[in-house]
C-alpha cells in the first residue's frame, strides 16, 4: 500500500489473495479507482472492456 499513490488507478488481475486479505477494499476506501476484472459480478462484457482500458 506504501508504493501507491492514493488517487491513483490501479489494476488488480484475478488474484484470489489479493481479494484474501482485503487490497482491494483498502484501495477504494482510500480513494484508488480499482480496475478489478476477476470480479465475478462482472458480466464477459464487462470484463472486455475493462481489459481495453
Amino acid at each position: 500500500m506504501n508504493i501507491i499513490p492514493g488517487g491513483a488507478s490501479v489494476g488488480i488481475p484475478g488474484s484470489i489473495t489479493v481479494r484474501e486479505i482485503g487490497v482491494i477494499e483498502k484501495l477504494k476506501e482510500r480513494g484508488n479507482t480499482v480496475f478489478h476484472h476477476g470480479d465475478p459480478s462482472l458480466s464477459p462484457e464487462d470484463k472486455r472492456k475493462m481489459l481495453k482500458n
